[in-house]
C-alpha cells in the first residue's frame, strides 16, 4: 500500500473487523496493566486501526510500542499524522524476512498484534516464526488478523489473464492471500504453529459480510490498496477499475453491470484470524 491518505480516509470495513475481533479475544489476549508492557505492530500502515483499537487496552502500563511496516510511505504517514507518542518507534520491517531479526526485537514483546497485512506475505511459515521469535519467551501472545478468501483476489486473477493487463500483473499471486482457495483454510497454519512451537494458538475463519455505502465506496477502498495502479499509465487507471469492479461482480454472481448498481454493495468474504502464545 502507497497510499497512506486514501487507505485511511476508505478502510472502514477493515476498522470494523478489527473492532471486532479485539473484543471478541480480549478474554485470550489478557491485556496487562501492572507493569513495563510493549508491543509490536506489524503492517502498520497509517497507524488508526492500531491507536483507536489497540492503545486505549494499554493504558499507562505501555511502556515501549514499535510500529512497523514494510513500506517506508506509510510509516511516514503514521509517524507524522496518526500514531502521536513520544514513546512510539518506527521500524521498517518485512514480516516475512529471512534475515535475522535485529538484536533489540527479537525476545522482547509482551504483544505482536498485525491486521491485514499477513495475506501478503512471501511465506506465512516464516512470519509466523519470526511472530513467535519478537514475543518474550515467557508468555508473549500474538493476534493477527487477515483476509482469507475475497472477492478481490479473484478478481486481481482475472485481470491478470486479460492481455491488457497481464504485463502489469506478473506477479498476481504475491498479492493473493494463500487462503483463498484453500478447502481448509486452517490446517496449514495450525501446522505452522506446532512446528514453530507456539504453546497456545486458536485458528479460526470467520464468514464476515460488509455494506459498503456504494459501488464509488468498494472501489475506493479497492483503489487504496492496490498495488497494480502505480504500475501503470495514470490514464488508464480508470479503465483498470472498471475492469476490476466487473470482474468482482462475476465472482459475486451479480448479474447487472457495476455502474447500473444503486444503493449499498454487500460484499461477502472470509477473515483468517490467528491467536498464539509463547512460553
Amino acid at each position: 500500500m502507497n497510499h497512506p491518505e486514501l487507505y485511511h480516509r476508505a478502510n472502514c470495513a477493515q476498522r470494523r473487523d478489527v473492532e471486532l475481533i479485539i473484543k471478541k479475544y480480549l478474554s485470550k489476549i489478557q491485556w496487562h496493566h501492572n507493569g513495563a508492557v510493549s508491543l509490536i505492530d506489524m503492517g502498520t500502515g497509517s497507524g488508526d486501526v492500531l491507536m483507536d483499537f489497540v492503545y486505549p487496552h494499554m493504558g499507562k502500563s505501555l511502556q515501549r510500542l514499535v510500529c512497523s511496516d514494510i513500506s517506508p510511505k506509510m510509516l511516514s504517514y503514521a509517524r507524522k499524522h496518526v500514531v502521536n507518542l513520544n514513546m512510539a518507534e518506527f521500524r521498517i520491517l518485512d514480516m516475512g524476512t529471512e534475515q535475522p531479526l535485529p538484536n533489540d526485537l527479537a525476545g522482547q514483546f509482551d504483544y505482536v498484534t498485525s491486521f491485514f497485512a499477513f495475506m501478503y506475505v512471501k511465506s506465512q511459515r516464516q512470519a509466523l516464526k519470526n511472530i513467535h521469535d519478537l514475543l518474550k519467551p515467557a508468555g508473549g501472545k500474538c493476534l493477527i488478523l487477515s483476509l482469507g478468501k475475497h472477492p478481490l483476489f479473484s478478481a486481481y486473477i482475472a485481470l491478470s489473464k486479460m492481455q491488457k493487463w497481464s504485463k502489469y500483473m506478473t506477479d498476481v499471486y504475491s498479492f493473493v492471500a494463500p487462503q483463498h482457495y484453500c478447502l481448509d483454510p486452517r490446517d496449514d497454519i495450525i501446522n505452522f504453529m506446532i512446528e514453530i512451537g507456539f504453546s497456545d494458538y486458536h485458528v479460526e475463519i470467520e464468514h464476515k459480510v460488509f455494506d459498503f455505502e456504494s459501488v464509488e465506496t468498494f472501489k475506493n477502498v479497492i483503489v487504496s490498496i492496490n498495488p497494480f495502479l502505480d504500475r501503470m499509465p495514470a490514464v488508464m487507471h480508470e479503465d483498470f477499475m472498471q475492469d476490476f469492479l466487473t470482474a468482482a461482480f462475476t465472482d459475486m454472481n451479480l448479474k447487472m453491470k457495476p455502474m447500473d448498481h444503486t444503493g449499498p454493495l454487500s460484499i461477502s468474504y472470509f477473515n483468517l484470524v490467528i491467536f498464539g502464545s509463547r512460553s
